[in-house]
């Protein structure tokens, strides 16, 4: 049985998580992290540790089965093992995620061959930057550029990478709490955008929860050799740095809507058939979507961003609270029959919305499935 209910939350799947198996940072354990990632109702969970592959196989096992309450069925979450790369030649770092046995082959010689080296500090990273150039292959990176730095150096670099890794790499980018989140986003946006990159959104999560924070600081000032009171600076400025709902990482990046451009490119993929269907339900900020009969004279007040599709009709409010369902299917497999079409997909959102206790029904005369009223749970 799969972890996740389809209507509860926009798909997301965080890969920046970081367990104790990153020695010293992470606050919580990978079996914590897979249940919290279920419980949040994320479409799936990478771990990927700092130069470290040891947590991987824990949070696999406990991936198989999760149990959520005492009676409730075990359920799975997809589950995808990685690394954090971090390097000693100021490179900034990645996440990297093997696309098959070879890949996974080449990020172990990658850690092995950094390992090798002799060590003139302990606890220091080893890695270099040409390790990843020489083993980079076969795996998928999300490059976590310092924002702080020169802008020029920075893309200077993406350009480089994509260069060399083309579609198998990505720019991720977190929020950092501190007031200038729009800025920064802005400014990774436009990075990913100047060097043809896609953009990945990401909390870096250190945590499953919020009320692990205290003992993540204990653990800095640790590593820091210092007592927690005069670790200042070095303590974390907020709580935030744990797994948040698909929701809220949604509501994070609402600037950033890719999300349409990576639906467009599935749908692509399905007409070829390299890819398989897909539906997705999500719930959007406060948006318009403008289809292909829409005319900007008949928007009044644009009171909300604007975003043009390829659907039929005009102007359409999408908000919090909808549940938006975006059908990426291949009609040609199915019945050549548009009433039937249509017919299936209410019988499917009816059931669904029954799984949420929720009652749906049609009704003579009327296209769609309508809400008849809210059952009791039992």
């Amino acid at each position: 049985m799969n972890a996740r209910s389809p209507l509860a939350q926009p798909p997301y799947i965080e890969f920046g998580v970081q367990s104790n198996f990153s020695f010293l940072r992470g606050a919580s354990r990978p079996e914590e992290l897979v249940v919290a990632a279920c419980l949040l109702g994320h479409a799936g969970m990478g771990l990927a540790d700092r130069n470290s592959v040891a947590g991987v196989v824990r949070a696999w096992n406990q991936s198989k089965h999760i149990k959520l309450s005492k009676d409730a069925p075990a359920v799975q979450l997809p589950y995808h093992p990685g690394c954090r790369l971090v390097f000693e030649d100021a490179t900034p770092d990645f996440l990297a995620y093997p696309q098959d046995r070879k890949g996974w082959g080449h990020l172990c010689r990658m850690l092995t061959q950094a390992n090798l080296r002799e060590e003139t500090k302990k606890g220091a990273t080893l890695l270099k930057r040409s390790d990843l150039l020489e083993w980079g292959d076969r795996l998928s990176l999300a490059v976590l550029p310092d924002l702080s730095a020169p802008a020029e150096e920075n893309l200077a670099l993406a350009r480089r990478l994509k260069d060399r890794f083309g579609r198998d790499l990505w720019l991720a980018v977190a929020p950092d709490y501190r007031g200038d989140d729009r800025f920064r986003l802005e400014q990774a946006a436009a990075m990913a955008e100047a060097a043809g990159v896609s953009l990945m959104a990401t909390n870096d999560a250190l945590y499953h929860s919020a009320n692990r924070r205290p003992l993540r600081d204990v653990l800095t000032a640790i590593r820091l050799n210092v007592p927690v009171a005069e670790a200042g600076l070095a303590l974390s400025a907020n709580a935030e740095r744990h797994l948040k709902a698909p929701g809220e990482m949604a509501r994070l990046f609402r600037r950033h809507p890719e999300a349409l451009a990576e639906m467009e490119a599935r749908v692509a993929a399905i007409a070829e058939g390299t890819a398989s269907e897909q539906v997705w339900l999500l719930e959007h900020p406060a948006i318009y979507t403008a289809g292909t009969s829409a005319r900007d004279e008949d928007l009044l007040e644009a009171r909300f961003p604007v975003y043009r599709t390829g659907r039929g009709g005009q102007f359409t409010y999408h908000g919090p609270g909808q549940r938006v369902g975006y059908a990426m299917l291949d009609l040609k497999r199915c019945k050549p029959d548009v009433r039937a079409y249509v017919c299936d997909l209410e019988e499917w959102l009816i059931q669904a919305l029954a799984e949420l206790g929720v009652k749906g029904e049609r009704r003579e005369g009327r296209v769609g499935g309508q809400v008849a009223e809210v059952a009791q749970r039992a």
